[in-house]
């Protein structure tokens, strides 16, 4: 049963009483909650003032001392790091100098890898395997081989350098080590993951951390890009150094008894003190969750922040190395050490807000008394409007209602003529208008019904005139036995441009032509009928040349063709006495051709410009020549540009297929097989444009000629 609006905005009033009731309830419940934590927030805050007074100033001292002692430390190994790249520095200036005054020094030959005794250190080369040892590559070489004293005297100065190699642009590699032999014997240098970053930054680099292979430690590779006098890049050089020692540098960090150090990189931990726990890898998976904590450790500069880390309070301090490592020392302390003495201060004080829970329970008293008024009023205020508006609202509804129902019983001439101010107003006025141009809509809607109807039974008649306009009979020819047609055109749904036709010149002589005209519509099949009646007058004029005839109709076809049209015509000539014929492939398919007992195949030969284009253009035909029993098709391309539902295209292969299926048929029943071939692909896709077929069987004359 429907309720009226009057109705409904009682309901709405009793509702908005019920809210107000709820409420109420629910703010004199948050008021009690209210008070009760603000006594034991006042409690809490001053508690929390006398912990953190004392607390701050051990805080503080402590972290201070943190922040010194970190950058001292960062300090200490980058002043180590610093001088392993000067040694590489000095390297690339060495090379350097052999690279711009190579007159200046002598050739040094030296050995490719070999087997040699463990921890025996030699000068080696190796090339990639596209890279012959002779002309100026044994050159550059054997120049070269002047770095052994270099590279040895940097091996024996610093312990912790594992090999020095340089790679040159051209593909020699030279190493100092005391593991040649694991080198493949093609090694290429430039593939390396450290060659290319420091030859297309002109930079040092510095690699992450990694694992010794031998398992000598944490290790990491430097290089530098090596140029000549004239500052042309010639290779790069560079150094694997061990990094385990500096784990004896940050062991020394510290503050107090629970703090420990690491080293690190925005990837990962990769040197730890002795004091750390086992599980330090730890500290960088909550490094990945704490986005301040990240971007702090990613960030230039030094600095201190307070974190959480596996459940503890911790302070963290860190300084970055000052060189191109992009490393970080990071310092771990925990805050219950120091600030444990201002925590026991907690305790003394709880005792002395108890009473506050007396205040608390008077004040809840004074806020639901409160809330109770407010409801009283509300519910006041809700009746009163309810009343005022109710009638003023229900009554223009009420004649926009009986409006509707008026129209809605197909009076559109009826007016609601409502005449308020607010929405009611706006919505007749609107309705009225709605009213007036559906009834407008509805009369447009007839004529133009009319007038698709008369466009859609003139299409069907230019498509009727159009089809009766191509040879339907067959046979068409019943006296001759030597030789058997059969075509068909099945139209799609608009006027299209393909024909077919067919007739003898003279008693010897056999014309076959296809086309397929561009565009669609009346002005497609116009250009259609005109460019067939065109071949069909010269041809029958007793030439015997496609060539020739294609050309006189090109000519034709481009006067006052403003439109652009132009056709696509495939035309054979064949002499019926001997098989032999001519033909011409103007932009058309290619033709299939099946000789006797065996499949069909497509004839591919180049095609000339399409008809109606451009005058004056070649049109090249070619000879042939048919046996008793050879089978010719030709089509326009609706059937191989046939798709499916998922736009794939027949294409000439299934065509192929189809056509081979029974290629001793007769050629109504070939055609048949093509299209039902095609109807079963396209499934209930509909069909884009015309399906145009011809089939020629050439049998020869009575004497077997």
């Amino acid at each position: 049963m429907k309720r009226s609006i009057r109705k409904k905005l009682l309901n709405r009033t009793l509702l908005i009483l019920l809210a107000s009731i709820i409420g109420c309830a629910i703010i004199s419940t948050f008021s009690m909650n209210a008070m009760i934590k603000r006594t034991n927030g006042t409690a809490a805050s001053i508690t929390e003032t006398s912990v953190n007074d004392s607390s701050d100033a051990l805080i503080s001292l402590a972290t201070e001392q943190a922040k010194e002692i970190t950058s001292r430390s960062a300090q200490s190994i980058d002043f180590k790091m610093q001088s392993l790249f000067l040694s590489l520095q000095s390297a690339a200036d060495e090379i350097s100098d052999l690279y711009s005054d190579p007159d200046a020094y002598k050739l040094r030959p030296f050995s490719p890898p070999q087997d040699s005794p463990a921890d025996t250190y030699c000068l080696q080369w190796v090339l990639p395997k596209d890279v012959e040892m002779s002309g100026d590559i044994q050159t550059e070489t054997y120049l070269l081989g002047n770095m052994e004293t270099l590279f040895s005297s940097m091996l024996r100065t610093y312990k912790n350098i594992l090999s020095v190699y340089y790679t040159s642009s051209t593909g020699v590699n030279i190493g100092y080590d005391n593991t040649p032999q694991t080198k493949p014997p093609d090694y290429d240098g430039r593939n390396a993951f450290w060659y290319a970053p420091a030859r297309d930054s002109g930079e040092l680099y510095v690699s992450k951390p990694y694992g010794d292979s031998f398992d000598r430690g944490k290790m990491i590779t430097v290089t530098m890009p090596c140029y000549n006098r004239d500052e042309e890049f010639v290779g790069v050089c560079g150094l694997d150094i061990l990094i385990g020692d500096l784990s004896k540098i940050i062991s020394g960090v510290a503050v107090g008894d629970n703090s420990y150090a690491m080293l690190a990189t925005k990837d990962g931990v990769f040197c730890v003190s002795d004091s750390a726990p086992d599980d330090s890898a730890e500290f960088m998976e909550h490094l990945d969750s704490n986005s301040e904590l990240a971007s702090a450790f990613t960030a230039k500069g030094s600095g201190i922040l307070q974190t959480e880390l596996d459940g503890a309070d911790v302070y963290c301090a860190y300084a970055p190395i000052e060189n191109n490592t992009n490393w970080k020392v990071i310092l771990v302390f925990s805050t219950d050490t120091i600030t444990a003495p201002s925590i026991a201060l907690n305790g003394t004080i709880e005792a002395q807000f108890e009473k506050s829970v007396q205040t608390t329970q008077k004040q809840l008293v004074i806020v639901f008394l409160l809330w109770i008024a407010v409801i009283l009023t509300g519910t006041l205020i809700a009746i009163f409007s309810t009343r005022h508006f109710a009638k003023r609202i229900t009554d223009p509804i009420t004649r926009l209602c009986r409006s509707v129902e008026i129209v809605g019983a197909g009076d559109l001439n009826h007016q609601c003529n409502i005449r308020t101010d607010d929405e009611i107003g706006v919505l007749s006025d609107s309705f009225d208008k709605m009213t007036q141009s559906l009834k407008e809509y509805i009369e447009n809607y007839t004529k133009v019904a009319a007038e698709k109807e008369r466009i859609s039974t003139e299409l069907d008649i230019a498509r009727q005139i159009q089809a009766d306009m191509l040879p339907s009979i067959f046979p068409p020819f019943p006296d001759r036995n030597e030789f058997d047609i059969f075509a068909s055109m099945t139209p799609a749904k608009e006027v299209g441009g393909d024909f077919y036709d067919f007739f003898m010149i003279d008693d010897d002589h056999l014309a076959l032509i296809i086309a397929d005209v561009s565009g669609k519509g009346i002005p497609a099949a116009l250009f259609m009928v005109v460019a067939k009646t065109l071949i069909k007058d010269h041809a029958q004029k007793g030439e015997f040349s496609p060539s020739k005839i294609i050309q006189s109709v090109n000519t034709k076809l481009c006067e006052d063709n403003e439109s652009s049209y132009f056709v696509t015509v495939w035309m054979a000539i064949v002499e019926i006495s001997t098989g032999k014929g001519k033909a011409i492939n103007a932009g058309h398919e290619h033709p299939a051709l099946r000789r006797r007992g065996e499949d069909f195949k497509l004839i591919e030969y180049p095609h000339s410009t399409v008809v109606g284009i451009m005058d004056g253009l070649p049109f090249p035909e070619h000879d042939f020549t048919l046996q008793p029993g050879d089978t010719v098709f030709v089509y326009t391309d609706g059937v191989p540009e046939a798709q499916d539902a998922s736009s794939e295209l027949f294409g000439t292969e299934r065509m192929l297929n189809a056509l081979n299926a029974d290629p001793d048929a007769e050629l109504d029943a070939l055609l048949q097989g093509v299209k039902a071939s095609i109807d079963d692909y396209i499934g209930e896709a509909p069909q884009f444009d015309d399906l145009t077929m011809l089939g020629f069987t050439y049998y020869g004359t009575e004497d077997g000629s």
